[in-house]
């Protein structure tokens, strides 16, 4: 068990009485957060890294705003530990067995919801910063499927699943006409654009997926979806926006719970959307 120092405890204690129960709100979850993965942390040292990370920026961020210049020190805090967390879970784990699961779930769960938090921080017309998160959160979910691909039987009997996994609350329904008016403006600029052939097939392709689920669950493992990813790690402008605008149409329904770390996520992602659309129609590729 690690020795904490004063600061380090501070943020520990914050997080197992305060940003734990921000993270699931039902009762019947709160003593895994609260306790269970509190204690896998002491034993797992990436693990505890990712609890101080967020609870330094859970901190920060609900601190009031008169007093957030006094405060940047503990986000400056919360960068360092967050990449400590990182950079010792890459070389920790390997391969994913009965051993190390909770801990690298939970692991997960964490740094996804500092990478969405820091979209509290990040200045709206910092439009770069706030894709480059949303890139973070997509590089996560790629890397969990292929660490988790292998072991899929145990996010259904691992006690700790049903609290770290998100329930699908289920998006608000996407009418025909609001997903055939998403397409062909999206394909307008497709169309328009001066890609390659083969990269405007990739697009095509993938604006169909614009508000079908069930379509995009189908090519989960498909060429063309990772073919896609090629040009939006590669931050090419209609694969941002395309993924953009899938995200935002996966808001949560109004009245559900929505933890801190979404606050702003939305909101900026919308401005983003709007800017992309501006300057694709103006001002061409």
């Amino acid at each position: 068990m690690p020795i904490l120092d004063v600061p380090k405890m501070a943020l520990f204690r914050h997080f197992t009485e305060t940003t734990a129960s921000t993270i699931r709100p039902e009762p019947t979850l709160q003593k895994v957060w609260t306790f269970d993965i509190p204690r896998l942390a002491l034993n797992c040292d990436f693990l505890l890294e990712a609890v101080l990370a967020l609870s330094a920026l859970h901190q920060y961020c609900i601190s009031p705003p008169e007093l957030k210049h006094r405060s940047v020190g503990l986000l400056n805090k919360s960068f360092t530990m967050h990449h400590n967390s990182i950079s010792a879970f890459s070389h920790q784990i390997k391969n994913i067995d009965a051993s190390n699961f909770g801990a690298t779930l939970a692991f997960i769960s964490l740094i996804s919801a500092y990478s969405f938090g820091i979209s509290n921080i990040i200045p709206s017309d910092y439009e770069e910063q706030h894709i480059d998160q949303l890139l973070e959160v997509i590089r996560l979910a790629i890397h969990s499927e292929e660490l988790f691909k292998n072991y899929g039987h145990l996010l259904y009997t691992s006690p700790l699943s049903a609290a770290i996994i998100p329930p699908d609350y289920g998006s608000p329904p996407v009418t025909e006409e609001h997903r055939q008016l998403l397409h062909a403006s999206l394909n307008r600029l497709n169309n328009a654009s001066r890609d390659s052939v083969a990269d405007k097939q990739v697009y095509s392709v993938m604006i169909l997926t614009v508000g079908d689920k069930e379509l995009a669950q189908r090519m989960a493992h498909s060429q063309v979806r990772r073919d896609f990813f090629r040009l939006l790690f590669q931050k090419r402008a209609l694969a941002l926006l395309i993924v953009a605008e899938i995200v935002a149409l996966d808001d949560k329904p109004q009245g559900t719970h929505v933890p801190w770390y979404l606050w702003q996520w939305n909101k900026k992602l919308a401005g983003f959307i709007q800017r992309s659309k501006y300057v694709l129609h103006n001002e061409g590729w």
